[in-house]
């Protein structure tokens, strides 16, 4: 099941019915089980809506083997990252390998035992389930990185791991340009603590971007956990606007002044 609730939707593609009794006695309590008896039923019901989330695949098919099987699936946008775990009665190390070259994520040999199976299975349910998370978090901070109006870095001891549309603005470069590229590096020396430490007040500086323009900003940094370590996220904000209006105020204020 699910975190949501729904079950989650298995594929067991083989051409020995005993192979797919036996899977859906194992899973079918826990998980939706699909089956298909040859790879290109297999591959169609793979391709449909909504797709499944894990697939079960017998190497040694007529017609069409596993192997050719996944190959397809990974070309296609919509079932590439479905995990592909081979089912197969060949226990050599090469038949193995092929497997995971051609995109498997796993392999359960034949014949065999239902605990095998059932752990295999829960870690790549469990494993899907992380990634989807991973995703929708990632999702929900590309939303929340738009709407600020500093430019945001997520960086690792200063390597830029993700960044929103204001901070390719200030850097003048294209977002995704920026990414990989080691932050301390596009910042004056004086700049270059306040990227990788936290602080009460935000630094006060100018930066210099690729056009040479320079813009008067304040950069502030959080540490955060992320996975097995701590990462830093940066904000950046320009105040060369802010400036800009506390000027014409004071030339506003001065003025009426001279009028009084």
């Amino acid at each position: 099941m699910s975190s949501r609730g729904k079950k989650i939707r298995i594929l067991a593609i083989d051409d020995e019915e005993i192979y797919l009794h036996a899977i859906v006695g194992l899973l079918a309590d826990n998980y939706k089980i699909i089956i298909a008896l040859n790879g290109q039923e297999g591959l169609r019901i793979a391709q449909s809506d909504p797709p499944p989330d894990l697939i079960l695949l017998d190497v040694m098919m007529p017609d069409m083997g596993g192997f050719e099987v996944c190959r397809q699936l990974k070309r296609e946008p919509d079932t590439r990252d479905i995990p592909v775990v081979f089912l197969s009665a060949l226990e050599e190390v090469e038949n193995k390998t092929r497997g995971f070259a051609v995109g498997g994520v796993d392999y359960i040999t034949k014949p065999f035992q239902g605990e095998e199976v059932l752990a295999r299975v829960k870690t790549h349910i469990e494993n899907l389930e992380l990634h989807r998370r991973l995703a929708r978090e990632n999702a929900r901070f590309k939303t929340l990185a738009e709407a600020a109006f500093e430019g945001i870095f997520i960086h690792d001891q200063g390597r830029i791991m993700d960044v929103n549309s204001e901070a390719g603005r200030l850097f003048d470069y294209k977002p995704h340009k920026l990414i990989g590229q080691d932050f301390s590096e596009l910042l004056p020396v004086e700049c270059q603590t306040a990227i990788l430490n936290e602080a009460d007040e935000p630094l006060e500086r100018e930066i210099t971007n690729r056009s040479g323009e320079t813009i008067p900003v304040e950069i502030r940094t959080k540490n955060i956990d992320f996975g097995a370590h701590a990462v830093s996220v940066t904000a950046i904000r320009d105040v060369s606007i802010q400036r800009a209006i506390e000027n014409e105020k004071i030339v506003l204020q001065d003025e009426n002044r001279a009028l009084k």
